[in-house]
């Protein structure tokens, strides 16, 4: 399946919530934008800097995290030299301290105001995953969602076999603003219903990560 007629179009569907008029979080969400996040080995990584919505979906597909600078001591060139140009591209220098974390893969903690991430991703796993200058500056691309998946997919048996990576080829992909197929955001990288699969409970609050306008 690598004709991309059949999953782009030519609307962004992906974006920042804070740029998005009259979007806010769901009132029976939580906004954890400022938080931190934690490795699931109890690391701390950095702060929630934005939520990047569907706009088609009306849900945040990822969290936006800006990470703290001591994890760049932890960055290595071992998985990115096993990729071919087109994904590594997408990794960007040091300097790039931004990253994109698929929802399905961190818990709330209300508590103590955090995000923590599954068991298996700690520090190491963080500092090496795809970066970006930030929303700010980066549109975010089909390119980044599928680098960002692919690393995901790539060191983590509960995601691999839901997201079927194949039939989305990022040449293919280089030059569309969008992925406009439902399955692909229906691995369970974006699912909340699926969430006891990694954690072995149900979520903590943020059932769908539901944003919307004045109307919701």
């Amino acid at each position: 399946m690598n004709n991309t007629d059949n999953y782009t179009d030519t609307k962004q569907r992906i974006g920042a919530l804070e740029n998005l008029d009259d979007w806010k979080v769901h009132s029976d969400d939580v906004d954890v934008r400022g938080w931190n996040l934690y490795a699931g080995t109890g690391e701390k990584i950095g702060t929630v800097e934005n939520l990047i919505a569907d706009t088609e979906a009306k849900k945040v597909r990822y969290l936006e995290v800006e990470l703290d600078d001591n994890l760049s001591s932890l960055r290595t060139d071992a998985y990115r030299n096993t990729l071919t140009d087109s994904y590594r591209n997408y990794y960007g220098t040091d300097k790039d301290n931004h990253i994109l974390i698929p929802i399905g893969v961190v818990d709330i903690d209300e508590n103590d105001n955090k995000v923590v991430a599954s068991s298996n991703l700690n520090n190491t796993y963080f500092a090496n995953s795809p970066r970006y200058q930030g929303i700010r500056s980066t549109q975010i691309t089909p390119a980044h969602e599928l680098t960002t998946l692919k690393y995901y997919a790539d060191h983590d048996d509960y995601y691999r076999e839901s997201f079927e990576k194949d039939n989305y080829d990022i040449d293919t992909f280089a030059t569309a603003s969008t992925i406009s197929d439902n399955r692909f955001y229906g691995s369970d990288f974006f699912s909340r219903s699926n969430y006891g699969r990694r954690f072995k409970r149900t979520p903590n609050t943020m059932a769908s990560f539901n944003t919307g306008g004045p109307q919701l």
